[in-house]
């Protein structure tokens, strides 16, 4: 039976027919017993990674006040879902305003604006699970196995989790586009979206530089809180952990209060959205106009680093998506250094994690440079080469990578000026490095796939991989031993040398 045209169901279908259909466009036209054979594999995969931790927590279990433990493992694992599925939320809510052409159309139509942002919502909801799902569910799957069936729990929390978050997110992007406007409501929420995925892990490792003894004592007070206290097991604030790990009331109490936050932000919002897609349509168009036309100065090299920087920054997206990057390769410093290391020193932990920050954000850009050029046939008919073209996108990358990588080489500066200078050096390098590797191989696509860049050619993922290693380990030797780690760079000139453009792509680049 096919649902009546104009209901919920038929709306939801449509969603998620759309959805399938971009899933399917990330195989490129594999066949469906292809996709499903790769689907079962990586099915297999998470639960064989899963495994560990599922053992893990049944061995906890088993200790003394095991049970006790296993909640703060739980609620760890909580915090972080919450924030990973808020912040995808924010996100889809936002490009759902933004980027669906037809949702004006659909409003405009003679049908129930409820049941359409209903269904819109719910597939955010959905969306914003995905990833949380991949990591949650295998565990829970094995756990149960292990130790009970009532880690099956965490299905119906993750449900819930999703549908809260969905409305949540919802009201969120709209408080920033009624604060902010259409144009600037993007950019921050955006960035929001990205600090708030990454607060657990960075407040995580802010918790591991504090004095150990304050640590115990934060550690007391999570593991055993006073009561009446807000981290108290039993109360309103702990209500998340105990639905997640099987009580009953407090996963009926969650699972209501997920259904309510999305039907309240669906009900009592759905004018304001449709007021916020015609105002973003309406902005869309006119947004230029209002702008005060500069004239061209400087001549060519100077407009096309002008015209690469302001791609740049026009896509708030993309920026966040490159920042959380940076974002989640600032910890491995605070772990080698809180590890030990060699040395157990800033000095030494810190220059390797700016090398691999300067060379993961020139990748990158220059990757986004390449993909973001959307008339090559225009440029290619203009009075400037192919090869000063290329020479002109590097240059207009530079600035970014600089100011972005000042502050924490200013910062190891204060503790080793010599550090300093070897991790803007290598820094320098592995940037450089990297970006002509994507200029020399290229492989454009979409600017939206920045964080799926590498599924474009394996080779080059491969390479930039390597360089990159490569010269985060030569930074981290010439810091301890001087200039013996120049010596470790000699593969990175063997890889540029043969990577090199030759023949046609010779003349070309």
């Amino acid at each position: 039976m096919t649902p009546r045209t104009s209901s919920f169901i038929w709306f939801l279908a449509h969603d998620l027919r759309l959805s399938i259909r971009a899933f399917d466009a990330q195989f490129r036209g594999l066949s469906r017993l292809r996709i499903i054979a790769i689907f079962f594999g990586a099915v297999a995969l998470t639960h064989a990674l899963a495994w560990p931790v599922a053992r893990h927590l049944q061995l906890v279990v088993q200790e003394p006040r095991g049970r006790e433990h296993t909640e703060i493992w739980v609620a760890a694992g909580v915090v972080v879902s919450l924030c990973m599925i808020l912040a995808q939320a924010m996100v889809s809510a936002m490009r759902m305003l933004y980027a669906r052409a037809d949702f004006e159309l659909l409003f405009a139509a003679p049908v129930s604006a409820t049941m359409v942002l209903g269904s819109r919502v719910l597939a955010v909801a959905l969306d914003a699970a995905a990833t949380a799902a991949l990591v949650l569910l295998p565990i829970a799957n094995l756990a149960s196995l292990l130790d009970r069936p009532a880690w099956l729990a965490i299905y119906p929390w993750l449900l819930a989790a999703a549908l809260g978050c969905a409305g949540l997110g919802l009201v969120i992007a709209l408080a920033f586009f009624v604060a902010l406007g259409p144009r600037r409501a993007r950019l921050y929420l955006q960035v929001t979206a990205t600090l708030i995925g990454a607060s657990f892990l960075l407040a995580a490792q802010a918790f591991s530089l504090l004095p150990t003894t304050t640590r115990d004592v934060v550690g007391a007070a999570i593991v055993d809180p006073e009561p009446g206290s807000w981290l108290d097991h039993r109360g309103i604030f702990w209500f998340p952990v105990r639905a997640a790990i099987g009580d009953p009331a407090a996963l009926l109490v969650w699972l209501s209060c997920g259904l309510v936050a999305i039907l309240a932000a669906v009900v009592f919002f759905r004018n304001k959205v449709v007021t916020t897609v015609a105002n973003v349509a309406g902005s869309s168009l006119n947004e230029d106009t209002d702008r005060r036309t500069r004239p061209f100065q400087g001549g060519v090299a100077v407009a096309l680093r002008r015209k690469e920087r302001k791609l740049i920054v026009r896509d708030p997206w993309l920026l966040s998506q490159i920042l959380l990057q940076v974002i989640y390769v600032l910890p491995i410093s605070v772990v080698l250094w809180r590890g030990g290391g060699v040395t157990g020193s800033v000095e030494v932990a810190v220059p390797p994690s700016i090398v691999v920050i300067a060379a993961q954000l020139s990748g990158s850009l220059a990757w986004v440079t390449i993909s973001g050029e959307d008339a090559p046939e225009f440029l290619a008919s203009a009075p400037v080469t192919r090869k000063a073209v290329d020479i002109h996108k590097l240059g207009a990358i530079v600035l970014p990578i600089g100011l972005f990588l000042a502050l924490p080489i200013l910062a190891l500066a204060y503790f080793s000026p010599r550090s300093a200078i070897v991790a803007a050096g290598f820094a320098t390098g592995a940037a450089a490095s990297t970006a002509i590797l994507n200029f020399w191989r290229q492989a454009p696509a979409k600017r939206g796939m920045v964080l799926r860049r590498h599924s474009q050619s394996r080779l080059v993922a491969l390479l930039e991989l390597v360089l990159t290693l490569i010269w985060a380990v030569a930074c981290a030797v010439s810091v301890m031993t001087g200039g013996v780690g120049l010596l470790v760079l000699t593969p990175v000139i063997l890889i540029l040398w043969l990577i090199r453009p030759r023949g046609l792509d010779a003349k070309w680049s």
